[in-house]
């Protein structure tokens, strides 16, 4: 909504009042912090949450699991558990450790294991999780639904950096708009949804609130409170 009193009858100086919600603005925060996961052949919607360019997305599922402290016991019992099938034997597995530059100690194992991991596809990974666990998950997984039928993601993100659940952040990312509210008197820009105490909902109280205590004449206060929406488009 854009409204003005460009003739200056109702206040004696030039008021202008822009609110709307900023998809330009939101399609700008969701490509700065979310990056598309791609793998194998089904069409999810899978993403990383790169916390605004601080985090890089992972490249495979040995980045994502943390293997300090794994025994080589446990590595060798997984990698048999994962890999053994009607075509391969835990006779096959262990002849294909010799491969490992240290492959005559017990850390053959552990080298076997994360290049193991290291061949399966992170969008796998976000959807089934590992058949068992090992070592330390570094990442974590949110759901995010929308208004709409079809409207869900799967975002794996570093826990480390969130104190709370993250998934109503990210939905407000994935499929809000944050509000813009902007009143300009006689040339000076003020940023009005700077009073909202959230920025993706419009409060028109809150709003008025602000307003008020700006340091502008009383008639373009009066002008633009009365100007404000009770929506935001």
């Amino acid at each position: 909504m854009r409204t003005d009193n460009l003739d200056q009858s109702s206040t004696g100086i030039e008021c202008e009042l822009n609110v709307f919600h900023d998809t330009d603005l939101s399609r700008m925060d969701f490509k700065d912090n979310f990056v598309s996961i791609l793998g194998g052949y089904r069409s999810d919607s899978l993403w990383f949450y790169t916390d605004c360019g601080q985090c890089e997305s992972p490249q495979s599922v040995a980045e994502c699991i943390d293997l300090t402290g794994v025994h080589w016991r446990d590595a060798r019992s997984w990698i048999v558990e994962y890999l053994t099938n009607e075509w391969t034997t835990e006779r096959d597995i262990v002849e294909m450790r010799r491969e490992y530059r240290h492959a005559g100690t017990r850390d053959g194992w552990l080298e076997f294991l994360a290049d193991t991991l290291a061949d399966i596809p992170v969008a796998d990974y976000m959807r089934d999780g590992l058949a068992r666990p090992i070592g330390t998950e570094r990442y974590a997984t949110a759901a995010v639904v929308g208004y709409s039928q079809g409207d869900y993601a799967l975002v794996l993100y570093d826990p480390s950096t969130w104190s709370a659940d993250p998934a109503p952040a990210f939905c407000r990312l994935f499929y809000d708009a944050p509000v813009c509210a902007r009143l300009d008197i006689d040339g000076m820009d003020y940023c009005l949804d700077e009073g909202l105490s959230d920025n993706y909902d419009y409060d028109r109280d809150e709003l008025t609130e602000y307003i008020n205590q700006l340091d502008i004449p009383e008639s373009a206060k009066a002008w633009a409170i009365d100007a404000l929406p009770e929506y935001a488009d």
